[in-house]
């Protein structure tokens, strides 16, 4: 959109419109009254023809500057403006957040490295006690249940070994 000769020099086509509906918040326009306005406010500005307003208004209810109430009806409502203009933070604040991050990261690195080194142990505490029971069978259990139950415990530490690892090594997906 082309600049107004106005009492700004950056004053676009898209900021006529928008003084239009600044000028009259919460109130339902027509499109035809707001391209009236439009038109006339731009020609005794600048002298030159305003294009295209249709599109210029198109544009602002897309961004969430204006609410399309119907079809050709706007509405501009400040408190429900979804594209708001910020303002950048301080550098303070921008070296507070970005410390935060490291500390975040570094948390993240950690807990993946605790992870995986859970996985290990219970992995090696998985495959020995499947080798003892194993290797041993008679030596040092004499029951078949806690044989069994030795077993069963050795798989489960090896599947418990084999997430803590995965999720060490992905960071947890």
């Amino acid at each position: 959109m082309k600049s107004i000769d106005d009492s700004s020099p950056t004053k676009t086509q898209l900021d006529l419109i928008m003084e239009y509906f600044r000028n009259n918040p919460r109130r339902d326009i027509t499109h035809p009254e707001i391209v009236d306005w439009v038109v006339a406010e731009y020609k005794k500005r600048t002298g030159k023809v305003f294009r295209d307003p249709d599109r210029g208004i198109r544009i602002l209810a897309q961004d969430g500057l204006l609410i399309k109430v119907s079809k050709g009806v706007y509405r501009y409502d400040p408190d429900f403006v979804a594209k708001r203009e910020l303002k950048d933070f301080t550098p303070a604040h921008k070296e507070a957040i970005m410390r935060a991050r490291f500390y975040d990261k570094k948390k993240e690195i950690i807990y993946d490295k605790f992870m995986l080194a859970l996985g290990i142990v219970f992995l090696i505490a998985g495959v020995g006690s499947i080798l003892l029971a194993w290797l041993f069978p008679g030596d040092f259990i004499e029951d078949p249940i806690e044989y069994i139950s030795l077993y069963v415990f050795g798989v489960l530490l090896l599947i418990a070994g084999l997430g803590c690892s995965f999720v060490g090594i992905t960071g947890g997906i």
